[in-house]
């Protein structure tokens, strides 16, 4: 299911369907909208509904959100290819998600990205999603940074599928 405006029927569906399932990690698309021609706001919600913490990356410049946060666009049926951010080291700072709560990343993100990526723009036709990797344990989550992840046990939440509306919709 798409959204054209936000993802808020995404997630009120998600939350019908998947309840306060136990053990459970969903990273939830709350809304997704145009700026500008240039930027568009997203509202993405990691919930953690286990009973026990999870560790995400975050960069030491910016300790209190996640990072990265992929933004990935669907290439084929089931093939899906990151968008954003473009990483040349892996990040160096961690979060706790304690058990039962959830954190909010709330930004504007701009089409135009750095030199340093492969694509220079982001095409805002076509189907989005949000990924993020998890560590049950800090142990797994500095194993995964320490070999810059090629070992370590990184699960991943990923949301729903969503469009970024043209601009004057």
């Amino acid at each position: 299911m798409a959204c054209l405006t936000s993802c808020i029927a995404s997630r009120i569906f998600a939350e019908r369907v998947i309840g306060q399932a136990a053990d459970s990690v969903q990273l939830e698309c709350v809304r997704v909208d145009r700026v500008d021609a240039d930027h568009f706001r997203a509202v993405v919600e990691l919930v953690n509904r286990t009973k026990s913490d999870i560790y995400i990356q975050s960069s030491l410049d910016r300790s209190s959100s996640p990072y990265p946060l992929y933004l990935e666009r669907r290439m084929a049926r089931d093939e899906w290819q990151i968008v954003s951010p473009c990483l040349d080291l892996m990040p160096a700072g961690a979060i706790a998600v304690r058990g039962g709560r959830s954190i909010t990343e709330d930004r504007v993100y701009s089409l135009e990205l750095p030199s340093i990526c492969r694509t220079r723009r982001i095409d805002p036709s076509g189907e989005y999603r949000w990924r993020i990797e998890y560590f049950r344990n800090k142990r797994d989550l500095m194993e995964y940074e320490r070999t810059e992840g090629r070992s370590g046990k990184a699960l991943s939440a990923v949301s729903k599928p969503f469009l970024i509306k043209p601009q004057g919709i």
